[in-house]
């Protein structure tokens, strides 16, 4: 049995993959991402991983006072195309912004009450998909997000005011806030 993208030959239908996304972000423009997560004390390291394994954040160490900062490890699959890469990456920033991994005062990341698995995915999923969007990047949340929504989910539990905010916070991050696309 062999990895999706251990394979080679004529190209394979969209919904094999586990993140199919559409569209394009330079190569380059991902690694001045990492640069920029540098300056807020998350590492970037890329792994080698199956389609099915898009990437993960995770507090590395708490910040102990005041001048202390949190430090964070981002991992992200080589193996995945750069427009994947990108929804991964807004993804797991969505993560940290929408309060999951806890507070953070150093990067305005508020002190929530944090919902259960299912409605964390919705919500970092939601930010990934607003900030693709607005930035030329089609992902195909729909099929994501399916394994999370079930007949008993709850919307008015999904923190909406947040994924917004958490989203602008991606975008400032990223320097991407001055030069989205927007559609007509």
């Amino acid at each position: 049995m062999y990895d999706v993208l251990d394979t080679v030959g004529k190209p394979l239908p969209e919904d094999v993959y586990s993140f199919p996304a559409k569209g394009f972000i330079d190569a380059g423009k991902i690694k001045v991402f990492a640069k920029l997560l540098e300056n807020k004390n998350i590492r970037w390291v890329w792994t080698d991983a199956g389609d099915n394994k898009a990437g993960s954040i995770q507090v590395v160490k708490r910040a102990t006072s005041k001048e202390s900062k949190t430090a964070y490890l981002i991992k992200i699959n080589r193996n995945h195309e750069s427009a994947n890469q990108f929804v991964t990456l807004t993804h797991e920033l969505g993560h940290l912004f929408l309060g999951h991994l806890g507070a953070d005062k150093k990067l305005g990341i508020p002190k929530r009450q944090i919902p259960e698995h299912d409605l964390r995915e919705i919500e970092a999923e939601s930010v990934a998909y607003l900030v693709s969007r607005r930035n030329g990047i089609v992902p195909k949340s729909q099929t994501y997000l399916s394994n999370f929504v079930g007949s008993e989910t709850k919307i008015d539990r999904i923190g909406f005011y947040q994924i917004m905010r958490a989203s602008g916070k991606v975008e400032r991050l990223l320097n991407l806030a001055e030069h989205t696309k927007f559609n007509s």
